[in-house]
């Protein structure tokens, strides 16, 4: 199975870090802007991609300012039965963070674009957490849809 894999440093707590990637204020800040918990079920989230498309994430595990888990639910087949996953780590004066997007099933057009995808959406996530602002979509500097 080909997975996704991504290093970046963030000057920025883990703390602060793990925030944004576990709730749905974190993630509307630098991935979608419509990011909600999916009602009733806390540990879910839903996330909207335009009027025609949303993903939904439940929460698979993890251990506060260090790991986080996510296996997407309702989205493109490609994505169903994947697992988002961010490791932290303090190295030095900043938060090492391994993204992990696992469990495709092969290599397609797709699973290349979402690589390039969570490049930029990682970018993002780095200038929120070091700036306060990020540009999650529909970024007018031009994100395209996922």
């Amino acid at each position: 199975m080909p997975n996704i894999r991504h290093l970046i440093r963030i000057k920025a707590s883990p703390g602060k870090i793990f925030d944004a990637v576990t709730t749905a204020r974190g993630f509307s800040s630098w991935w979608t802007t419509e990011a909600s918990e999916k009602p009733g079920h806390p540990n879910t989230l839903v996330l909207k991609f335009g009027p025609a498309y949303h993903k939904e994430l439940e929460m698979a595990g993890m251990d506060k300012g260090k790991f986080a888990s996510w296996r997407c639910v309702v989205g493109d087949k490609e994505w169903i039965g994947t697992d988002i996953v961010f490791k932290l780590k303090v190295v030095e004066s900043e938060t090492q963070l391994f993204f992990e997007h696992n469990g495709w099933a092969e290599y397609t057009d797709l699973y290349s674009q979402c690589s390039f995808d969570w490049t930029l959406f990682l970018r993002s996530l780095k200038s929120y957490c070091e700036t306060g602002t990020g540009k999650p979509f529909p970024d007018p500097d031009g994100y395209r849809d996922q």
